[in-house]
């Protein structure tokens, strides 16, 4: 008798969450999206209204120099050097990135173009794991395990 009792409340409960699915029209999910986006903005515009963003902008920036000079005066040449170093090096690592990613996949969609290949974004999405940028700025295609098996070079884009 209980098992009876148990599954129509499973009966009941699976109905009423399928009933409770709803489906979207795409204009529908268009006019959602766009409400949420439009509430966040304004949510944001609200946090930052009456703010010149060029301004806190130059207010950071002085008020960096400041605390540098105040350290300077301190005598704290060990975290001064230590904090410029460390923003450099973010600096670094930010440019190497932008400058891995563009020759990589330049050198990957060039070769797979030069190779017909149907869709060479595709074979460039594929193929951009096993891939890295050598110290010289070419292109190398790696092995799963991590070994090098074929170098593009950045001039000839021959495989």
């Amino acid at each position: 008798m209980s098992d009876e009792i148990m599954e129509t409340e499973t009966e009941t409960e699976t109905v009423a969450i399928q009933s409770q699915d709803k489906t979207f029209t795409q204009d529908e999910l268009d006019r959602i999206v766009a409400d949420r986006i439009a509430r966040e903005q304004r949510k944001f515009e609200k946090k930052l209204s009456g703010i010149d963003l060029d301004d806190a902008r130059d207010l950071m920036q002085k008020r960096e120099d400041a605390d540098l000079e105040r350290q300077k005066e301190r005598g704290e040449f060990d975290n001064i050097l230590k904090k410029t170093v460390e923003k450099k090096d973010l600096e670094i690592s930010a440019y190497k990135s932008k400058l891995q990613q563009t020759l990589v996949d330049g050198a990957l969609l060039s070769a797979a173009s030069q190779n017909n290949a149907v869709n060479p974004d595709q074979v460039s999405t594929l193929l951009k794991g096993y891939t890295r940028l050598s110290d010289d700025g070419s292109v190398e295609v790696l092995e799963c395990q991590g070994t090098m098996i074929v170098v593009i070079c950045y001039q000839s884009m021959t495989w």
